[in-house]
């Protein structure tokens, strides 16, 4: 009986680990997909590092030094750092955590936007 448990819980534990790995690569691409599709509309979409982690229970995506500006509106948008949370077990529940400072642009004013609870 002990024995029947034990690889019940294994299994358990690898389809768990499996499915974290193909969501957590499934996310890594659709998040660099959706870049590479901004940068070929000729946006400005540049980011130092996109990391996902958060194994076994959380997909924590992290862009550091985000830079997002579209041509036709004028309009750009950039980040020292921006993170979209979400539970493994409920992933379209997602927490999106701000820099203290980052700075909108418009093609008449740049302006930087600080908070320190955002």
């Amino acid at each position: 009986m002990i024995r029947r448990l034990t690889i019940i819980a294994l299994v358990a534990a690898l389809l768990w680990g499996g499915y974290w790995v193909v969501g957590s690569v499934a996310l890594d691409r659709g998040l660099r997909s959706w870049i590479d599709d901004r940068q070929t509309e000729g946006w400005v979409a540049e980011y130092s590092n996109l990391s996902v982690r958060g194994f076994p229970n959380r997909f924590d995506t992290t862009f550091s030094n985000l830079d997002l500006a579209d041509p036709d509106t004028g309009l750009a948008w950039s980040l020292p750092f921006f993170q979209i949370l979400a539970l493994s077990y409920k992933p379209y529940h997602v927490i999106a955590v701000w820099p203290d400072s980052h700075t909108v642009s418009t093609p008449s004013e740049s302006l930087t936007l600080t908070s320190d609870k955002m």
